[in-house]
């Protein structure tokens, strides 16, 4: 199983001297770039010789997903945006996490945001297959954001867009904040493009993993092996002790 990292921009060459067999980058972070910005991204990657699995972190709260901001044409100019620039850096795949694009006051009207969730993933797949790239939605847990917050409502949507290339994100530390078992994801990694973990700290914050983690870390890992799940598994932290950094992936590589 290839093993990754989620990292900004400034972080690419750690990630390559860590031991990384890929990375991802943020997507909102690419496109706020200029186009110089950009292109020295990505002669930093093409030097260090790293391969840029996809976009996480797809967008801010600027480019709402479900509330009534929600407008398909910037959806689509947005997608295209990365994708020509994913294109660059040989991306495959397209993550939709993006909490702040998908929080929802308390009066929203639950059908209507459902309707341009599904309406937004449908603009940005269809974009995304003019070049081969992946859309994988992700369940987020329930303190950071009001939809999708379930294997299950992800795994909804997948099937109500109906489309080849979009699939779903497993991300163990959401399970862990929702207090879902990890034996739940087995239905659904047939239907899973990537697979994401961290730590998990006191006050939700997510650490890179450690010898503390192994528990968890073992326990993954056999839900991964007994449902044949052998695609990409990336670290998601959210420091950047790039110190941990190579331990964290000798642990990852020694345990899956």
């Amino acid at each position: 199983m290839k093993i990754g990292l989620c990292v900004f921009s400034q972080n690419i060459e750690r990630a390559a001297e860590a031991g990384y067999d890929y990375i991802q980058l943020p997507g909102f972070e690419m496109a706020e770039m200029t186009d110089d910005e950009f292109k020295n991204v990505a002669k930093r990657v093409e030097k260090c010789g790293i391969t840029v699995l996809g976009f996480n972190a797809y967008c801010t709260g600027r480019l709402p997903i479900v509330s009534d901001g929600f407008n398909e044409e910037n959806t689509r100019k947005y997608a295209d945006l990365l994708l020509k620039r994913g294109c660059m850096l040989g991306v495959k795949n397209f993550g939709i996490g993006a909490p702040s694009a998908r929080k929802l006051p308390k009066e929203a009207d639950v059908k209507k945001a459902w309707e341009n969730g599904r309406r937004f993933l449908i603009s940005t797949a269809e974009e995304a297959e003019k070049f081969g790239i992946n859309v994988l939605v992700e369940s987020l847990n329930k303190k950071c954001c009001d939809f999708i917050t379930t294997l299950s409502e992800s795994k909804k949507m997948v099937d109500e867009v109906n489309m080849k290339n979009v699939y779903m994100i497993v991300d163990f530390y959401h399970m862990e904040v929702n207090g879902e078992d990890y034996k739940t994801a087995v239905k659904y990694l047939p239907y899973t493009y990537d697979v994401h973990i961290s730590g998990c700290g006191p006050k939700y914050e997510r650490p890179f993993i450690n010898e503390s983690n192994m528990d968890e870390l073992i326990k993954i890992s056999g839900i991964l092996k007994d449902s044949g799940y052998n695609k990409t598994l990336s670290l998601e932290p959210d420091n950047w002790d790039f110190k941990k950094a190579s331990e964290s992936f000798k642990i990852l590589r020694e345990t899956f």
